[in-house]
C-alpha cells in the first residue's frame, strides 16, 4: 500500500517535471518570436510633462510635429540598421522641432530625445498591437515626463498618419515583417491572445528580478 502511494507520487512528480519542461520550451520559442519581431521595429515613444490637459495637449502637437518630420528622414528606409543610423543622424533636429512645437504652443518645456531600449508592456493601437518585450524606441520626455505616454511604430511606417487617417493595412506598411510576424500584431484569436499574455507575464517578471 505504502509502495503504491510512493509510486504515484513518483509518477506525479514526473508528469509536473515534463509539463513544466514543456511549458518552459513554449515560452522560450515565444519570447524568441517577440525578439525577432522587435529586431525588425523602432517604436516612437512620447511622454508627457504630467496628466494635466495642457501638457497632453502639448504632447500630441509635438508628436504631430515629430511625425511631419520623420516623414522625409524615414522615407525609403529598407531595415531598422538604415532607419536606425537616420534617426541618430538626425536626434537633434528631432529635438529642435519638438521644442520650437512648444514654444509656439506658449510653452516653456524642455525636451529630451533619445534612440534607446525599452521594455513595454503589451501595448494595443487602434487594429494592430505589439507583444511585451524589450524595442528600440526613439523616446521623447517633455519636462519631468510623468504624464500618460503616446506610442506607435515609425519603422516599419505603422503610424505616420495615426492622428489623422485610419490604420492602413497596406503591404508597403508592414515592409521586413513576415506572414507569421504580421499576423503576430495583427490577429486577434485566441492562440495569439494567449501568446501575448505569456510574453507580458515574461516581461513584468524580468522587471521584478531586474533581468536584461
Amino acid at each position: 500500500m505504502i509502495g503504491g502511494v510512493i509510486m504515484k507520487s513518483r509518477v506525479w512528480q514526473l508528469v509536473f517535471v515534463l509539463i513544466l519542461f514543456v511549458s518552459v520550451l513554449y515560452c522560450a520559442s515565444v519570447e524568441a518570436e517577440q525578439k525577432a519581431l522587435a529586431e525588425k521595429l523602432i517604436r516612437l515613444h512620447v511622454i508627457a510633462a504630467s496628466d494635466s490637459p495642457k501638457a497632453q495637449e502639448l504632447k500630441l502637437k509635438i508628436r504631430d510635429e515629430v511625425l511631419s518630420e520623420l516623414t522625409p528622414i524615414l522615407d525609403g528606409c529598407g531595415s531598422r540598421e538604415q532607419a536606425e543610423m537616420l534617426l541618430n543622424r538626425h536626434l537633434n533636429d528631432i529635438k529642435l522641432v519638438a521644442e520650437n512645437c512648444a514654444q509656439i504652443s506658449g510653452e516653456d518645456a524642455a525636451v529630451k530625445v533619445s534612440l534607446t531600449r525599452e521594455m513595454f508592456d503589451e501595448r494595443q493601437y487602434d487594429t494592430f498591437s505589439l507583444p511585451a518585450g524589450s524595442y528600440t524606441s526613439l523616446r521623447i520626455v517633455i519636462d519631468e515626463g510623468t504624464g500618460k505616454n503616446w506610442w506607435c511604430v515609425i519603422f516599419p511606417p505603422l503610424c505616420y498618419e495615426a492622428a489623422s487617417k485610419p490604420f492602413d493595412h497596406s503591404e508597403g506598411a508592414f515592409a521586413g515583417l513576415t506572414g507569421e510576424e504580421i499576423k503576430l500584431i495583427t490577429k486577434k484569436d485566441e492562440g495569439y491572445v494567449i501568446k501575448f499574455k505569456i510574453l507580458d507575464i515574461f516581461a513584468r517578471l524580468k522587471k521584478i528580478f531586474g533581468i536584461g
